[in-house]
């Protein structure tokens, strides 16, 4: 526990008074559990790279993050003869599951993420035992595992729409899978206008096998119709889709607005992600390549509040990097412009964003 605590209580600032001449290391929680330790994962924490020596008067601002977990696996799960899941807190290694139970040559198992948790999924073609030895990494170590077959759950093949009905301009059309993807069979699927042309579209299927695209030209105030017959859609084993009808629609252009925002460096210019951030607290839209003149046009956006933001994108993956207080890893800077912009139908609307 730490030797000296105060709280900022309902404001944002703190105050340390009559500490010894020392050096000190100052950390700020936000204590979700109230017991003054910090629970990694649960609690934000916030911390000054450098000792403080006193005495003197000294103020500090906190960049308070919530820091990724230490790597570690919990219990694997069996789900059914072709699928077992292996939760874990953090961020797993590269090729993190090994399978040691001897298998035939032509065993195909494949591994994808599961949506929205910290969940790997095992996927196996069917096979005559009642269990598997598996190997998981961490960092330090390899960690033996035996998943016994126990009471298996029920899944099936099926293909979900994102969008209908309504279908924004230069979206892309997108299927959510319940199982694993192997194959999208663009001989099957009928995209007509409402003059009943046929429209040129592609197609891909996303690296953890679990969404499609369909890519095609959309023009204002459209129609679409859509067709997708069985053998569209091929899983991991052989099973397909049944037939999937749409029928999608586009607003006029007129409906939309634009956002221009125009970065005005006071601090020396950085990689960076620009996002723009919707009434559901969505990203809307992000640009992480810089042009010259700094100027950045979000176009074809629907009317509401948005809010914007640039992280300083400081290892250039395209991502906001949390840190992390043993190592001394401040997160990266994120920066929010002062207020919101009002976007309304036809409008466009141009906006300096002061980087200091």
């Amino acid at each position: 526990k730490p030797l000296y605590v105060t709280n900022t209580l309902d404001t944002i600032l703190y105050n340390f008074q009559n500490l010894r001449e020392d050096k000190y290391q100052i950390i700020a929680i936000k204590d979700y559990g109230k017991n003054y330790f910090y629970d990694q994962g649960v609690d934000k924490i916030g911390f000054v790279s450098d000792t403080v020596d006193l005495p003197g008067d000294t103020l500090f601002d906190f960049r308070l993050f919530k820091e990724d977990f230490n790597f570690r696996w919990e219990r694997p799960q069996y789900v059914n003869d072709h699928h077992i899941r292996f939760p874990y807190y953090g961020i797993p290694e590269i090729n993190p599951i090994k399978l040691v139970t001897p298998v035939p040559k032509k065993f195909k198992t494949l591994i994808t993420k599961e949506k929205n948790k910290d969940t790997l999924n095992f996927w196996f073609p069917e096979i005559e035992a009642d269990s598997l030895q598996f190997e998981l990494k961490t960092k330090d170590t390899i960690i033996k595992t035996n998943v016994v077959f126990y009471r298996p759950e029920l899944d099936s093949f099926y293909i979900t729409p994102v969008q209908n009905n309504l279908f924004d301009l230069n979206d892309t059309l997108r299927f959510n899978s319940s199982l694993p993807l192997s194959k999208i069979n663009s001989k099957f699927i009928s995209l007509q206008n409402k003059d009943s042309v046929e429209i040129p579209f592609e197609s891909s299927i996303n690296k953890n096998k679990d969404l499609a695209y369909l890519f095609f030209k959309t023009e204002p105030n459209d129609k679409y119709d859509i067709e997708l017959l069985p053998q569209t859609f091929i899983d991991f084993w052989g099973s397909t889709n049944d037939t999937i009808k749409l029928k999608l629609t586009t607003k006029s252009q007129d409906s939309y607005g634009i956002i221009n925002i125009q970065l005005n460096w006071k601090i020396k210019k950085q990689k960076f992600i620009l996002e723009l951030i919707n009434d559901k607290n969505e990203v809307s839209k992000r640009i992480s390549k810089s042009n010259l003149i700094d100027l950045y046009k979000f176009e074809n956006l629907n009317p509401g509040n948005y809010k914007v933001r640039l992280i300083f994108d400081e290892n250039d993956n395209q991502k906001w990097d949390s840190g992390n207080y043993l190592k001394k890893i401040q997160p990266e800077k994120v920066i929010y412009l002062d207020e919101e912009i009002e976007l309304r139908e036809n409008w466009e609307v141009n906006q300096v964003f002061i980087l200091k």
